[in-house]
C-alpha cells in the first residue's frame, strides 16, 4: 500500500504551523454539502493555504471563489496549492474586517482561527468583528460553514446579529470542543437540496 501514489490531495504541497489537513477539511465539507450552493460565489476570510477552499471546489465547483488571509506568506502558498488544483481564485492579502466588496456572496467558509496568544477579551473582539463583517458580505440567503473551537463566542454573535441564524452544528471532536456550524443569512433555509 505505500508504493501506491496519492493523488486526491497532490495539490497540497505547501503548509504553514495551522494548515487543516486536506482529508480533514474533506470531511467537514462533506457534511455540509446538503447546504452549499452549486456554482456558488464562495469567499474563504481566513483561507491559510487554501484548503478548505480546494476542498469546496472539489466537492461542488464554485463560479468564483475568494481566498484572503492577513497572513501573507499563507497567502503565497495557497496560490501554489490552488495553481496545483488547477483552481480560478482571486488571492487577497488583507484583513477580513477591513475587506469590501461591490456584491455579497453565496457562501462564506472558514477554518476559524484558534486563540493562541489572544486573550479572551481579543477573541471575543475577534468574533464580533468577523460576524459582523461577514453580516455585511453573506447574500441574505447565503450560509456560513465555520469549523470553530469557541462555541460560546459563536453563539454569542449569533445573538447579536440578527441577519444570521444557526441553522446545524456538529461536533467533530470533544476534546478541544470542536464544532462545524452551518448558520444561514435571514432568508436561508435549513437545506439547499
Amino acid at each position: 500500500m505505500f508504493t501506491i501514489p496519492m493523488e486526491r490531495f497532490a495539490y497540497r504541497r505547501e503548509t504553514i504551523a495551522t494548515s487543516i489537513y486536506p482529508s480533514f477539511a474533506a470531511t467537514l465539507l462533506e457534511l455540509a454539502k446538503p447546504y452549499l450552493k452549486p456554482k456558488a460565489q464562495v469567499l474563504d476570510p481566513c483561507c491559510g493555504v487554501g484548503t478548505m477552499l480546494v476542498e469546496r471546489h472539489k466537492l461542488m465547483p464554485v463560479r468564483e471563489a475568494y481566498a484572503m488571509d492577513i497572513f501573507g506568506d499563507a497567502v503565497e502558498k495557497a496560490r501554489i496549492n490552488t495553481t496545483l488544483a488547477d483552481m480560478r481564485v482571486h488571492l487577497i492579502h488583507k484583513d477580513y474586517l477591513e475587506f469590501t466588496h461591490r456584491y455579497p456572496f453565496d457562501e462564506i467558509i472558514a477554518n476559524m482561527p484558534q486563540r493562541g496568544k489572544r486573550s479572551r477579551e481579543e477573541q471575543d473582539a475577534f468574533y464580533q468583528g468577523f460576524f459582523e463583517q461577514s453580516q455585511q458580505l453573506l447574500a441574505s440567503d447565503g450560509i456560513m460553514i465555520l469549523y470553530s473551537d469557541e462555541m460560546g463566542f459563536v453563539k454569542k454573535q449569533l445573538r447579536l446579529c440578527p441577519g444570521l441564524h444557526l441553522i446545524k452544528e456538529y461536533l467533530i471532536r470533544e476534546k478541544g470542543q470542536f464544532y462545524l456550524f452551518v448558520i444561514g443569512g435571514k432568508d436561508s433555509t435549513t437545506g439547499r437540496g
